[in-house]
């Protein structure tokens, strides 16, 4: 398998994660959205990472992606519960954290990548006030991820590769003190090796 994509997204990072821990070999072919649009795009039309190419079949969306995985690898469904509430309430933790991290990137890419002079400042407080409204959520919600002793699930790895990206892009969206159990659930997972060899760099 191929996985395209840098380290430094949060959706690659969190499926090259994935990948490690379900024990499935893999090579890291790490094209840019925004350097390498053309190559891109002729693997993934919508010129987005994550890919992951298997053959003749490319499936992209770093959910998609995981689903996959985890019904071909993750049997006993401890990444993904396989069906019923279980899956249910997992698959809306998961949307909720792909959403907050998407209004996140959303304000920040405007901020970033505009000139300073077209910068729509409200754009980027509209978007951030969303994806602060989802961290909060997420931290109400997320009490049996953070007091889990088990291994990490994907819902795990989704929110810690995400908010070590806020960290690191935007400390001051990201205050560790408001959300203790995130906060407890990316410091664990940070310390995990299959997190060590996929850095966000």
């Amino acid at each position: 398998m191929i996985l395209v994509g840098r380290l430094p997204s949060p959706f690659v990072r969190r499926t090259a994660v994935l990948l490690d821990l379900l024990g499935q070999p893999f090579e890291l072919r790490p094209l840019s959205a925004f350097n390498d649009k053309a190559a891109l795009r002729a693997i993934n039309p919508l010129g987005r990472v994550p890919a992951l190419i298997e053959g003749e079949r490319t499936l992209v969306d770093s959910v998609a992606i995981a689903m996959m995985l985890c019904d071909r690898y993750d049997l006993n469904g401890h990444f993904l519960p396989r069906g019923g509430s279980a899956m249910a309430d997992a698959m809306q933790l998961l949307f909720l954290a792909n959403g907050t991290l998407e209004k996140f990137v959303a304000g920040y890419y405007e901020r970033t990548r505009r000139p300073a002079e077209k910068v729509h400042e409200p754009w980027v407080e509209h978007c951030w006030g969303q994806a602060s409204g989802g961290l909060a959520a997420l931290e109400r919600s997320a009490q049996a991820l953070a007091e889990s002793e088990e291994a990490p699930t994907y819902n795990h790895i989704a929110i810690a590769t995400m908010t070590s990206f806020f960290r690191r892009l935007e400390p001051t969206f990201y205050i560790v003190d408001r959300y203790p159990r995130l906060e407890r659930i990316r410091q664990r997972c940070e310390a995990i090796d299959a997190f060590a060899r996929y850095p966000a760099t």
